[in-house]
Order: structure tokens, then sequence, then C-alpha cells
């Protein structure tokens, strides 16, 4: 359930910061948030073959959706530990930073995030969330031009408000 409720049901972004190994369900629920950074030291497996099943958690989705059929097949049947920049090599992380700047790289990316625009970062993620789950390709144009409608609409009686309290104040 964490995949629905981070990739599909959460409007906010999620960021997942990988600090040591990840394994299993822990590579399962790093590789579902938005976006993903990883320590230079980082280390990445998905344990599931080693074990002799398959991937739970959401994994054999969000791996083929994040890197396509083989790509996500090879790094399944992989039994190495993946070390971080090769984990970014293969798309599975966006960043590595080095380990003494994690912290705050983690920190600031998360700030930049939080100072953007809530109703265009919500809109965008349901946007890519919709065509990532199949969407058609008209309803995916008909809903990027509802959001577009609800921002400007939403700016417009956001502007009506301020004039409006503005008003008040003569």
């Amino acid at each position: 359930q964490f995949l629905l409720a981070i990739r599909v049901r959460c409007d906010k972004p999620v960021i997942s910061a990988v600090n040591g190994v990840a394994v299993g369900a822990g590579v399962a629920l790093a590789l579902c948030a938005d976006l993903r950074i990883a320590a230079e030291s980082a280390m990445l497996h998905p344990g599931y073959i080693r074990a002799g099943t398959s991937p739970d958690g959401g994994l054999s989705w969000t791996l083929t959706t994040l890197l396509g059929h083989e790509a996500a097949l090879r790094f399944l049947w992989d039994p190495r530990m993946v070390p971080a920049p090769e984990a970014q090599a293969r798309g599975l992380v966006g960043s590595v930073v080095p380990d003494a700047e994690f912290t705050a790289v983690v920190a600031k990316e998360a700030e930049r995030l939080a100072a953007l625009a809530p109703i265009g970062v919500r809109q965008t993620k349901r946007l890519v969330v919709r065509a990532s789950l199949g969407a058609d390709l008209e309803g995916q144009l008909r809903d990027e031009l509802r959001f577009r409608f609800f921002f400007f609409f939403s700016e417009l009686y956001a502007l009506f408000v301020e004039f409006k309290s503005l008003a008040c104040m003569i």
C-alpha cells in the first residue's frame, strides 16, 4: 500500500534519501518516491532473487516504470549490491552526493520543493502520475487543460481577494 500512498495518493513531492544499505522492501520504498537522492556510500539490492522469491511492495511496477522492461529485470536478477554511482547511472536514483554533504543536500532539496507554487506542484504530480499509470493521451491532454484553467481561475480569485482587501483599506 505504501506505493499507492506515496506515488499515487500523496499530492506532495516525496523525496527518498538513501544513506546506507537498502534491500528488499527498503529498495521498494526508496524507489517509489518522486525524487531519489543517495549518499555516495549507499548500496541498493532488490534481495528477492537471493531469497528465491519475487518482488513485492510494487517494486516490479516501479522499476518497470523507471527503467523499462529489460533494465528492470537486469536489476532484479542482479545478485550484487549496487553502489550508489552505478545506481544513478542505471536510473535508480536521481543524484548521488558525498556522504558529508548528504543531510544538507537533502534538506536543501526539500526546501526548494517547498518554496514552489503548491497548486502547480500538486497538479504536475497528478498529471505525471496519471501518465505513468497508462492514461490515454486524449484524457491526459484534457486534464492538462483542466488543471491550467483551475490555476488561472485560482490566481484570478487570489487577485480579487487582494484587490478587495485593498479597497476595504481605502
